[in-house]
């Protein structure tokens, strides 16, 4: 599944970039904002989760340490660009929910990670 998000991410920002995809006003301002770094990093994200798929996929324990540091990271950038570059006034409902339900999945996921470490399910 994440080897299909992180594929997603880059195939989406590809269609967002070349304009194949029509964007609210808001959203295409808030888009022209976006810096060479923030990029960089998205594509990074996507990266990880890569990383973490095949890691876990090899029944590895950093797969945990991987899915978390997606987890963690992902979250603060949710609320650094919901509080501080006021993405939720520009998000659609839509947009919210799933930003909320990918949340959710990751905190699950790295719980329920976090469990196979400490039974030694993960080496």
């Amino acid at each position: 599944m994440f080897l299909v998000t992180g594929g997603w991410t880059i195939l989406r920002l590809g269609l967002i970039l070349s304009g194949a995809v029509t964007l609210t006003p808001q959203l295409k301002a808030l888009f022209e904002r976006v810096t060479a770094l923030e990029y960089a990093v998205i594509l990074g994200v996507a990266g990880a989760k890569v990383a973490g798929a095949v890691l876990l996929f090899f029944m590895r324990r950093a797969a945990f340490w991987t899915f978390l540091a997606v987890f963690l990271f992902g979250l603060t950038m949710v609320f650094w660009h919901g509080l501080v570059d006021g993405a939720f006034a520009a998000a659609d409902a839509r947009t919210l929910l799933n930003v909320a339900a990918s949340q959710a999945m990751f905190a699950g996921i790295c719980g329920y990670l976090g469990y196979l470490v400490k039974k030694g399910v993960l080496i």
